[in-house]
């Protein structure tokens, strides 16, 4: 009987070679051992067979089980509608001509055609094995001129048949027609059932402030999916999505705003924050989980939230939210079942005192501007009210990039001269926990989030004379490409005519991060959608990315077509090099692993595991002398802007580490929910939750060794 609980499946990488003939890896080795620990990527797009496709959005998901990703592509065709491609990841021998070890093969997909704003995102929504789709339709139902007709004409999903086709849409009952532009999927009620978060826009653009507010469809299943709107006023296990100071659902939203927002994207987030303090007995986790939160992000100068769900336990009262940071009340302890979850009617706002991307709320235009309007009416602006004095946010990552143990964020806005100070900027915001024992020895914790000035990554001109810039913040991620144990960020950037591109920062030893773009091989100006993924199992990220030339001159378009484009990224390659050439291998570190977690239903918890919890500790200098670091994933798998999408895989750079020791948190609400791991070496692990089964300990992947 093997010691531990968990029942591994490892995987052999796929044979990889060297991705561009010699002549290429010579001029890209040769920078390498000149900068030893600079990042660097290839663009595979032509060798992978991704070339010359026109696409803004597109994702990352396995949709044949055989734990690659495969590419889910929004093609756009002059002259034809749009219409979804689907590329499966196949492994092919390397020959002369292309040194790739795999293939993306187009495979016919039966797909519904997109219409304009629509998302379209992929997960295991039956708990079957397979992984379906799920489409949200943007209807702008208070459009003065109808649009044509869709086929089909609502949010639905297409269960998958196995074989990376699907069944005909379903449209759960209960949707609102809606400017749906956002979607999130997880596990909310931690019962083993995926949930729908859906974020809608403005309910008739242009002509008001008003939107339409978002719907969290909540999963129950005896035999057939069925879902629940939980954010319809009166529903008992919601209570009803009502904000505080709020006399009634709707309405204008001057002055508090207390209505729906124009959300861009929304996130389903696990152990966001700590749970906060009971009334009558310390939390612990043995009693019951830590509870979801959800994150709702928004345009228009709009300002964000935070829902949090609120757990129950019979012999426990309802958790309060934190006095001070949150806003709370108690809700209704008599349930009748030993336990279950519930919605309260609390949220936090991400205002100024607790989490913005500045405290400004001014809301008043520069200088220039007013001057400009006295000769040019265009330009007459009135100082914005309060609830207009937030950003417009498109996307969240979500990442522990202090390796603290709790979880950080970054905010991508879109902001420009003229918008005057108030008018949130793209930043890192910084969860500050703190524990404290009161006289009883109850511990008290409490969070709250810092901006940094250190950590900016703002691209204004310094001189004040230029009031035409533009930072258009689209799509983020955080992901430690280069495997030191820190967290780096890619920024995807588009819409605007001045040097709106892909950007990497890496992250330095001081926490700061700085801009090594030019020096990594991205080049993708007009920067769109972004999913990330072990395109070639190699053991470190790789990077999928659209690309649109909107607002850009003709001058700037000129002979360019925009296109997506496949990255992939060099770390495990230029170790490989090093070791063939015999030259030192100090300062390119090169181990990782990489997590495939799958759920067990039958226990409780979703097959795909979205809300996972992964934290792993080793020792990034292999050096006894020197304490280990622990790092803190979770599986957020689809939320954000557009529904943001990657690979399903927890991704942990290992450092010169030669194992790690490895503490996972299964999202679900009872039974055992942990899975500890001692002494894991790197390489790419598939995990299941079947941890009652003996098993040996996975063997290292000799690809991702030294």
């Amino acid at each position: 009987m093997h010691p531990y609980n968990h029942n591994f499946v490892p995987h052999r990488h796929a044979h990889s070679s060297p991705l561009h003939i010699a002549a290429s890896l010579a001029c890209i080795f040769i920078t390498a051992a000149t900068h030893a620990q600079q990042l660097a990527f290839i663009d595979a797009t032509a060798q992978a067979n991704l070339a010359n496709i026109t696409a803004g959005r597109l994702c990352f998901a396995d949709l044949n089980n055989d734990t690659r990703p495969d590419a889910i592509i929004r093609a756009i065709e002059p002259g034809k509608p749009d219409r979804y491609r689907v590329f499966l990841n196949t492994p092919r021998e390397p020959d002369a001509a292309n040194a790739l070890a795999f293939s993306f093969i187009e495979h016919d997909s039966n797909l519904p055609t997109p219409a304009a704003g629509d998302c379209l995102v992929f997960a295991d929504l039956d708990n079957d094995g397979n992984t379906d789709a799920i489409i949200t339709r943007y209807l702008d139902v208070n459009k003065a001129t109808a649009d044509a007709p869709l086929r089909p004409d609502r949010t639905g999903y297409l269960l998958s048949k196995g074989n990376a086709t699907f069944a005909d849409l379903v449209a759960p009952e209960g949707v609102t027609p809606a400017t749906t532009a956002a979607i999130a999927v997880g596990d909310v009620d931690l019962d083993g059932l995926l949930d729908l978060y859906l974020g809608n826009w403005y309910t008739n653009y242009g002509e008001s402030n008003d939107a339409f507010e978002n719907q969290l469809l909540v999963q129950s299943r005896d035999s057939e999916i069925a879902m629940t709107d939980w954010t319809k006023p009166g529903m008992r296990e919601f209570k009803s999505l009502t904000w505080l100071g709020c006399d009634s659902r709707g309405g204008a939203p001057a002055p508090d705003d207390c209505a729906g927002r124009p959300t861009y994207g929304v996130m389903i987030l696990h152990q966001f924050m700590p749970p906060g303090p009971l009334r009558s007995r310390e939390y612990t986790d043995d009693k019951l989980p830590p509870a979801p939160w959800l994150l709702e992000l928004n345009y228009g100068r709009r300002a964000n939230r935070v829902w949090r769900v609120s757990a129950f336990v019979s012999d426990l009262e309802p958790i309060l939210l934190t006095a001070g940071d949150m806003h709370g009340e108690p809700l209704d302890p008599k349930l009748p079942a030993s336990y279950q979850w519930a919605f309260g009617c609390c949220y936090q706002d991400l205002t100024p005192d607790a989490i913005a991307g500045d405290a400004d709320r001014s809301g008043v235009y520069p200088d220039w501007l007013t001057e400009r309007a006295k000769t040019d009416p265009r330009f007459a602006r009135e100082t914005e009210q309060p609830f207009r004095t937030h950003g417009n946010t498109f996307d969240a990552a979500v990442g522990d990039i202090d390796n603290d143990g709790d979880f950080d964020l970054f905010l991508t806005e879109i902001t420009h001269a003229w918008a005057g100070p108030s008018s949130d900027r793209s930043r890192f915001i910084v969860q500050n926990t703190t524990r404290i024992r009161d006289s009883n020895g109850a511990e008290n914790v409490s969070s709250r989030f810092l901006v940094k000035p250190e950590l900016s990554v703002d691209r204004i001109p310094r001189d004040p004379t230029i009031r035409n810039w533009n930072q258009g913040d689209l799509f983020a991620e955080l992901a430690d490409f280069d495997h030191d144990g820190r967290l780096d960020l890619l920024l995807s950037s588009g819409d605007y005519p001045d040097d709106q591109r892909l950007r990497l920062y890496r992250q330095q030893t001081d926490g700061t991060f700085a801009d090594i773009t030019p020096y990594t091989g991205l080049n993708n100006e007009g920067s769109q959608q972004i999913s990330l993924a072990d395109v070639d199992l190699d053991g470190d990220i790789d990077i999928l990315v659209g690309q649109s030339f909107n607002r850009l001159s003709a001058a700037q378009i000129a002979g360019r077509t925009p296109t997506v484009k496949l990255y992939l990224n060099q770390t495990v390659e230029r170790r490989r090099e090093r070791v063939r050439t015999q030259l030192p291998l100090a300062g390119v570190e090169q181990n990782s692993l990489t997590l495939i977690l799958q759920g067990d239903p039958t226990r409780g918890c979703t097959t795909d595991a979205l809300g996972a919890i992964v934290r792993v500790t080793a020792d990034l200098d292999n050096d006894p002398a020197t304490p280990d670091i622990t790092q803190t994933r979770q599986l957020i798998g689809i939320g954000g802007h557009a529904g943001k999408q990657h690979e399903f895989l927890i991704h942990v750079g290992l450092g010169s580490a030669i194992s790690a020791n490895v503490e996972i948190s299964w999202p679900m609400r009872d039974g055992q929910r942990s899975t500890s791991i001692p002494g894991l070496q790197p390489g790419r692990h598939t995990i299941n939750q079947q941890w009652d089964q003996p098993d040996a300990v996975p063997e290292a992947n000799p690809d991702t060794g030294p």
